[in-house]
């Protein structure tokens, strides 16, 4: 399976990057040490969860992101007021590592060229990797398994891959799965999952950019 093979190789991408501490654009750490190694580390995510599917899979991948028919009519709003609810909770919770991380920084301050680089980057994969996981991958094992093994496997597998970022953030991966697998399980595409970790991961990161107050960097 096409998922896999990515999934597999992905990993030791992320392990490589991790080692280098260029896996994060910012964290508990600081700043990425490498930014160049992080832009590759997308664009490898973005060649294995986004071009191995359209080469092999059966569906395409636009059909698998926003599915074949109109979407339960409460879905859309269940997923707006999902987004709503992030983009008012996350922003805070960086603000509890704003403190730590400006205790460590010790970084150049990274450039517009780069962030506009890497947010364009970081956008595509997450659209790539959401498809792939909670699309291919997810209607394939419930067609195959049923839809509580799919869930289950679905979500094991995304806790695994955020081992590298600490135990917090691999128990977050535990609610954050099931609600990502329950809406796109229910509507039969994967963007409710694309635009909530979109979402996520945007406002938590370019909060903690604004937060540290480079005057470099023009994203609030």
């Amino acid at each position: 399976m096409p998922f896999i093979i990515g999934y597999i190789l992905f990993f030791f991408a992320l392990l490589f990057a991790k080692l280098k501490r260029s896996n994060r654009i910012i964290d508990r750490n600081g700043l990425v040490s490498n930014p160049s190694i992080l832009l590759l580390l997308h664009i490898v995510g973005i060649i294995l969860f986004g071009l191995l599917p359209i080469l092999f899979a059966d569906k395409s991948f636009l059909q698998v992101a926003i599915g074949k028919s109109q979407p339960p009519d409460t879905l859309p709003a269940i997923t707006i007021g999902l987004t709503v609810i992030v983009l008012i909770v996350v922003p805070r919770l960086a603000d509890k590592d704003v403190d730590q991380i400006k205790r460590v920084l010790s970084h150049t301050p990274l450039g517009p060229a780069f962030l506009t680089n890497y947010f364009i980057l970081r956008i595509a994969f997450l659209c790539c990797y959401e498809v792939s996981f909670r699309g291919y991958f997810l209607s394939a094992t419930a067609e195959a398994f049923g839809w509580i093994i799919a869930a289950t496997l679905n979500i094991v597998l995304y806790v695994l891959i955020h081992f590298v970022n600490g135990k917090d953030e691999m128990k977050g991966c535990i609610p954050l799965g099931l609600i990502f697998c329950s809406l796109c399980f229910w509507g039969q595409a994967a963007w409710p999952a694309i635009v909530l970790h979109v979402a996520i991961t945007t406002s938590y990161e370019t909060r903690l950019l604004n937060k540290i107050n480079h005057p470099s960097i023009a994203i609030v």
